[in-house]
């Protein structure tokens, strides 16, 4: 799939009465499975009328787990796409990669279009794998990544917050249960540390796609500046979130370049106006996002999960 023809498919429009879609269930999932990414104008929108179409669109809803981002919740799985301010911008990621079961499509929703600014950058990861070296690919075969994360009050997630819980016992059966080693390293705060695959194959397709939060929890790519204050303050394991190689050896910032010029290369902006939806394949198409001016009001849902087996977390 090349950047162009993604581009020119995405910006379709399929047809809608009301608020009950003509075109069918498999219709959908051809044109998803082609593109990765499907757009669609149905007028007036706000919370309740996205609320319908995210179940149309998603047959199996879900909820926001092991959150890592601020986002609002408008309604029963209706989110802000972001809380983060509009002067930064947000990397291509694909949502929950760094779980052992995330979001098969995501569906976002624009009520309120930026004054300037504010696309959504859409990356084709299948593309991002191809365009790599293969050594560099290899050895993230063998060694897989690891996420460390630190939750504490004041400085990053609280626990409380990513979990939906307030009790420590709660966040340890989780962590159990889903392949984390999690330790309580000082008061009130909680080490993760959780070990996956860097490439994994689309369950249609059986394509090999670059998915994984290497580059945008990577410590190269916070500001300069940030990052030796935060790395003075707490040291590179109090970050909270840092990234490595499977087995806890450090990935050099420039490999991490590389993957992140790859990502540009295969990235296209995408304008929001409002009553626009846009319907995402999560593990073929990395999302972020573009600093902006003005009010912005993006609406997400996700769900239809797709497991995956964990790679392990004796790193």
């Amino acid at each position: 799939m090349t950047t162009t023809r993604f581009e020119e498919l995405g910006t379709d429009a399929l047809s809608h009465d009301g608020d009950a879609l003509k075109v069918s269930d498999e219709r959908i999932a051809k044109l998803l499975l082609a593109t990765g990414a499907l757009q669609i104008d149905v007028g007036d929108l706000d919370v309740d009328r996205f609320a319908v179409f995210n179940r149309l669109l998603i047959r199996r809803p879900a909820e926001y787990r092991e959150a890592a981002t601020p986002r609002t919740q408008f309604a029963d799985r209706v989110w802000s796409a972001t809380d983060l301010p509009g002067t930064q911008s947000i990397g291509p990621h694909n949502e929950s990669s760094y779980r052992l079961v995330w979001p098969g499509r995501i569906l976002f929703g624009c009520v309120d279009a930026p004054e300037t600014g504010g696309e959504t950058l859409l990356t084709d990861v299948q593309s991002v794998h191809d365009d790599l070296p293969v050594e560099l690919v290899e050895e993230f075969r063998r060694r897989d990544w690891l996420l460390v994360r630190n939750y504490q009050s004041g400085f990053g997630r609280d626990w409380r917050d990513a979990f939906s819980t307030d009790s420590p016992d709660d966040v340890d059966r989780y962590c159990r249960t889903n392949q984390i080693k999690a330790d309580w390293p000082g008061d009130d705060v909680l080490r993760t540390r959780q070990v996956r695959h860097a490439v994994t194959a689309h369950p249609v397709t059986g394509a090999s796609l670059w998915f994984n939060h290497v580059v945008f929890w990577h410590a190269s790519s916070l500001e300069p500046s940030h990052r030796e204050f935060l790395t003075s303050e707490f040291g590179e394991d109090g970050l909270p979130f840092a990234t490595y190689y499977g087995d806890g050896g450090v990935i050099p910032d420039a490999v991490v370049a590389e993957i992140r010029n790859a990502y540009a290369r295969n990235t296209i902006a995408y304008p929001w106006r409002p009553g626009m939806l846009m319907l995402l394949d999560n593990m073929r198409v990395a999302h972020g996002r573009r600093p902006y001016t003005g009010k912005r009001t993006i609406l997400v849902g996700m769900g239809d999960e797709i497991e995956r087996q964990p790679a392990g977390v004796d790193a």
